[in-house]
């Protein structure tokens, strides 16, 4: 049974990366799945900024590293998978969990285009499928019981990074105190700058809540 899940773990991690590429270079290219032909390329940058493309991009990169050591493990060439790569990939998929359910609850709702145009083209991957295949990787497929409780808090490290950022980018570009909407990619700050003080440990709060619910989620599996 352990065998069998562990080859299943990194095929799904396998299959994960793959799908990375494959969304980042539709995006890139600005595919459009009803016309089926690219549309207006921008620079990556363009795209790299924003939290979703980062959040893929690192849970598929770690995804593909953890499945060479599971492949590794599968076949005996180590003795187990090293349990920091695993408090990384709680870290990765609760980056993209959190992806997913602000999408899912919080900017689609929003969206003028329609609640679904988040999840068009590449979107579908980044926004949906690679955070979903993610959290079912993590919590079904893979043994991470060395992990403890107190390894859920550097699950919120990769959004601290990103928000230093981005509040930073924020406040270099204040207009007389007040936001600049092209800046608050997210529209976080839309009710002012003061809100600041209450978004920013909501985010972190609820960034922690995903990791502490995947981690307990893993914890319940079963080999």
């Amino acid at each position: 049974m352990k065998e069998r899940k562990l080859k299943q773990a990194y095929i799904l991690n396998f299959i994960i990366f793959g799908l990375l590429c494959l969304a980042i270079f539709l995006m890139l290219i600005d595919f459009d799945f009803a016309t089926f032909s690219p549309g207006v390329q921008r620079s990556a940058a363009f795209y790299f900024k924003y939290f979703t493309t980062l959040s893929n991009v690192f849970a598929g990169l770690v995804s593909l590293v953890l499945g060479v050591f599971q492949l590794l493990a599968y076949k005996d060439k180590i003795e187990e998978v090293p349990s920091y790569i695993k408090i990384i990939k709680l870290a990765s998929t609760t980056g993209v969990t959190l992806t997913m359910l602000t999408t899912m609850l919080y900017l689609a709702p929003l969206s003028e285009m329609g609640y679904f145009y988040l999840f068009k083209n590449c979107n579908f991957f980044l926004h949906f499928f690679i955070p979903l295949l993610s959290i079912i990787s993590f919590t079904v497929f893979e043994s991470n019981a060395k992990i403890k409780f107190i390894h859920t808090v550097t699950a919120v490290l990769p959004v601290l990074i990103y928000g230093i950022f981005y509040m930073g980018n924020i406040i270099i570009h204040l207009d007389n105190g007040k936001v600049v909407a092209k800046y608050d990619l997210y529209a976080f700050l839309k009710g002012g700058f003061n809100t600041i003080y209450l978004v920013v440990p909501m985010l972190f709060l609820i960034t922690w809540i995903f990791a502490a619910l995947l981690w307990k989620l893993n914890l319940r599996r079963k080999d």
